[in-house]
Protein backbone atom coordinates (compact mmCIF):
# COMPACT_ATOMS: atom_id res chain seq x y z
CA UNK A 1 0.00 0.00 0.00
CA UNK A 2 1.14 3.50 -0.83
CA UNK A 3 -0.39 6.18 1.35
CA UNK A 4 0.21 9.89 1.77
CA UNK A 5 3.11 9.71 -0.67
CA UNK A 6 4.41 12.39 -3.02
CA UNK A 7 6.88 12.08 -5.89
CA UNK A 8 8.09 15.13 -7.78
CA UNK A 9 11.12 14.18 -9.88
CA UNK A 10 10.66 12.79 -13.36
CA UNK A 11 10.90 9.04 -14.00
CA UNK A 12 12.80 7.87 -17.08
CA UNK A 13 13.36 4.22 -17.98
CA UNK A 14 14.63 2.40 -21.05
CA UNK A 15 12.43 -0.67 -20.58
CA UNK A 16 8.74 -1.38 -20.71
CA UNK A 17 6.22 -1.13 -17.83
CA UNK A 18 7.22 2.23 -16.39
CA UNK A 19 5.13 3.98 -13.74
CA UNK A 20 5.42 7.00 -11.49
CA UNK A 21 5.24 4.74 -8.41
CA UNK A 22 5.09 1.12 -9.63
CA UNK A 23 6.54 -0.37 -12.80
CA UNK A 24 4.64 -3.68 -12.85
CA UNK A 25 2.78 -6.12 -10.62
CA UNK A 26 2.43 -9.83 -11.27
CA UNK A 27 0.29 -12.57 -9.75
CA UNK A 28 -2.13 -12.01 -6.92
CA UNK A 29 -0.87 -8.61 -5.80
CA UNK A 30 -3.37 -6.27 -4.17
CA UNK A 31 -2.25 -2.71 -4.88
CA UNK A 32 -3.68 0.22 -2.91
CA UNK A 33 -2.71 3.81 -3.65
CA UNK A 34 -4.31 6.37 -1.34
CA UNK A 35 -3.87 10.12 -1.00
CA UNK A 36 -0.73 10.07 -3.12
CA UNK A 37 0.58 12.45 -5.76
CA UNK A 38 2.94 11.78 -8.67
CA UNK A 39 4.19 15.03 -10.20
CA UNK A 40 6.69 15.12 -13.02
CA UNK A 41 7.05 13.42 -16.36
CA UNK A 42 7.11 9.64 -16.77
CA UNK A 43 8.99 8.30 -19.80
CA UNK A 44 9.68 4.72 -20.89
CA UNK A 45 9.85 2.55 -23.98
CA UNK A 46 6.26 1.20 -23.79
CA UNK A 47 3.36 0.73 -21.36
CA UNK A 48 3.94 3.96 -19.44
CA UNK A 49 1.54 5.09 -16.71
CA UNK A 50 1.45 8.08 -14.39
CA UNK A 51 1.10 5.82 -11.33
CA UNK A 52 1.47 2.21 -12.55
CA UNK A 53 2.95 0.76 -15.76
CA UNK A 54 1.30 -2.69 -15.77
CA UNK A 55 -1.14 -4.55 -13.55
CA UNK A 56 -1.13 -8.29 -14.38
CA UNK A 57 -3.53 -10.69 -12.63
CA UNK A 58 -3.69 -8.24 -9.72
CA UNK A 59 -6.23 -5.87 -8.23
CA UNK A 60 -5.77 -2.15 -7.75
CA UNK A 61 -7.62 0.41 -5.63
CA UNK A 62 -6.89 4.13 -6.08
CA UNK A 63 -8.47 6.76 -3.84
CA UNK A 64 -7.74 10.47 -3.43
CA UNK A 65 -4.66 10.33 -5.66
CA UNK A 66 -3.52 12.30 -8.66
CA UNK A 67 -0.85 12.44 -11.30
CA UNK A 68 0.35 15.42 -13.29
CA UNK A 69 3.01 15.57 -15.98
CA UNK A 70 3.66 14.24 -19.45
CA UNK A 71 3.35 10.50 -20.10
CA UNK A 72 5.40 9.42 -23.10
CA UNK A 73 6.88 6.32 -24.66
CA UNK A 74 9.83 5.98 -27.01
CA UNK A 75 7.94 3.38 -29.06
CA UNK A 76 4.91 5.37 -30.16
CA UNK A 77 3.32 2.40 -31.91
CA UNK A 78 -0.44 2.02 -32.03
CA UNK A 79 -0.15 -1.32 -30.21
CA UNK A 80 1.45 0.24 -27.12
CA UNK A 81 -0.60 1.38 -24.12
CA UNK A 82 0.02 4.56 -22.13
CA UNK A 83 -2.24 6.04 -19.48
CA UNK A 84 -2.58 8.82 -16.94
CA UNK A 85 -2.98 6.42 -14.01
CA UNK A 86 -2.45 2.92 -15.45
CA UNK A 87 -0.98 1.92 -18.80
CA UNK A 88 -1.89 -1.77 -19.14
CA UNK A 89 -4.14 -4.12 -17.17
Amino acid sequence: MLGNTAKTPAVAATGEYTGGFIGATYGSANVTIMNSTSLGNVNGSEEVGGLVGMLYQSTMYINGSLTSGNISSANNLTTMSNGGFLALA
